[in-house]
């Protein structure tokens, strides 16, 4: 694990460690069953994962990031220590079939009330999704922007209840989303 870690460029994030130790017993494991070939591919997915230390990775959730890019965040309108955030995306030709396809629209839902978490927390927590339900009220079209809404309702001590919206320029709700998410540790920002 320590090699792991200096791989990562001397990242000492929680949440990337704890993946590249898995990582690295998955190596290990495979070493036993498998192929020299099978570890050195775990081993590349390890020097893949870790960048350097500015670029490492609770930046997941950040513009900018690899994650955030793919999704087309254009920008984070507003984060509310009451529990609310406010995520505007692009929606790109990539994200769709004929309209974007829903996961897509899940994963915008998704990032706006992991955001509210991160917001309602002042950056302590950030969570992990244990349940999630979208209702796709109408088809997303492809080249427009949007705009993802997420809330708190409910936080206890591990566990947060959330609820989020999707809407156009317009201001149709196009899809409504709740999760339930374990809380975790984190360094995302707060508002």
């Amino acid at each position: 694990p320590n090699a792991a870690i200096l791989a990562m460029g001397g990242c000492t994030h929680r949440a990337h460690v704890d993946v590249v130790r898995i990582l690295v017993r998955m190596c290990f494991v495979r070493r036993r069953m498998s192929s020299h070939d099978t570890c050195v591919r775990y081993m590349g997915m390890i020097v893949r994962f870790a960048g350097p230390k500015d670029e490492c990775g609770v930046c997941m959730n950040e513009p900018g990031s690899p994650l955030m890019n793919g999704l087309g965040l254009q920008e984070i309108v507003s984060t509310d220590p009451a529990g609310r955030a406010v995520l505007r995306f692009e929606v790109r030709p990539q994200h769709c079939h004929a309209v974007a396809q829903g996961g897509y629209v899940t994963a915008w839902i998704d990032a706006a009330m992991a955001r509210s978490v991160a917001a309602a927390t002042e950056g302590q927590f950030g969570c992990s999704t244990l349940e999630i339900k979208v209702a796709f009220y109408e088809p997303v079209q492809p080249d427009q922007i949007v705009t993802a809404e997420g809330w708190v309702v409910r936080k206890g001590r591990s566990t947060v209840f959330l609820e989020g919206e999707l809407r156009n320029d317009s201001g149709d709700v196009m899809a409504k989303g709740t999760s339930t998410a374990k809380l975790a540790s984190s360094s995302i920002p707060g508002p």
